[in-house]
């Protein structure tokens, strides 16, 4: 929950999306994807149990400026 609270705050810029995987190839496996600050909400309230995968997408590739001189 900490790193998810911390992710949330450092890459605020944007809502990047991001998985939660739990117990994964296990009976109780769960995967829940949403913006970091919604997942972090989240387990505040419902305390995740078990070995977790934490998944983030990259980020958004940034428009390259032209070079001076080149149109």
């Amino acid at each position: 929950v900490r790193t998810l609270r911390d992710l949330a705050a450092v890459l605020e810029d944007e809502a990047r999306p991001a998985a939660v995987c739990r117990e994964l190839t296990k009976m109780f496996e769960e995967t829940r994807t949403a913006p970091l600050a919604e997942l972090a909400a989240h387990y505040e309230a419902h305390p995740p149990k078990g070995e977790i995968v934490l998944v983030i997408a990259g980020a958004a590739r940034r428009k390259k400026r032209d070079a001076p001189g080149e149109e």
